[in-house]
């Protein structure tokens, strides 16, 4: 596992696109496992090792993940999303040329395969708010900056795709395919929140897969402190 960040309350890791966050009936490999499997080798544990998930992300997304490792730090950093005092940061490529800031507001409706944006009257609509900023044009796509007002399910891929710039390789949205990559070009680049004991706030990035297109890795190793 590629570990950002390790103490007694907390795992902070980068989890690979195409790898599921938890187990599910397929049966798959999941980030969850492995982040106990890790922790129980790191430390000879013997017996079954405490691992909280606290947040998600699909499973064609890559980027920072944060786990709890005590029942007390999961309940104290479930508080913090649900409160939405965890800052959430995401790169994106998205089908065709975005140049200017755009505040995404739209109502959200996950039914069993996908989010739908509906009217805000639609029984069990939810707002979703996010903040899209560019970034640079590669070719016919372009790489954007997503801040996160709100956590819905799909939020980015399902507002991206109602402004017609769907994420590239997410098929599910309206995408072209994106090679066999096993994945799609959402990431999780920053995230910041409070340490659930000591209350300092902490800060997390990881950059894009290096699978992402050149320009993109180029631009941002030379501007490191960019989106600081």
């Amino acid at each position: 596992m590629e570990i950002l960040y390790l103490d007694n309350h907390l795992l902070v890791a980068v989890k690979p696109a195409g790898i599921l966050a938890q187990g599910d009936n397929t049966g798959d490999p999941d980030f969850l496992s492995d982040a106990k499997n890790y922790l129980k080798v790191r430390f000879n544990k013997p017996g079954n090792v405490f691992v909280g998930l606290v947040h998600r992300l699909d499973r064609p997304v890559s980027g920072v993940v944060v786990f709890a490792r005590t029942s007390k730090a999961a309940g104290r950093l479930s508080a913090q999303f649900r409160e939405r005092t965890v800052v959430k940061e995401y790169l994106a490529m998205a089908e065709g040329r975005i140049t200017e800031k755009m505040i995404l507001r739209h109502y959200l409706k996950k039914d069993r395969f996908r989010t739908r944006v509906v009217r805000p009257s639609v029984r069990g609509a939810r707002e979703a708010i996010s903040e899209c900023s560019p970034i640079l044009v590669v070719g016919k796509w372009s790489l954007v900056h997503i801040l996160l007002k709100t956590g819905r399910s799909h939020q980015i891929r399902a507002q991206l795709a109602e402004v017609k710039h769907p994420v590239v390789g997410d098929t599910r949205y309206g995408a072209a395919s994106w090679g066999e990559t096993g994945g799609m070009a959402l990431h999780c680049w920053r995230m910041s929140l409070l340490h659930p004991v000591t209350k300092q706030r902490m800060q997390w990035v990881s950059p894009p897969p290096r699978l992402w297109p050149r320009e993109v890795n180029d631009f941002l190793s030379s501007r490191p402190n960019y989106l600081s």
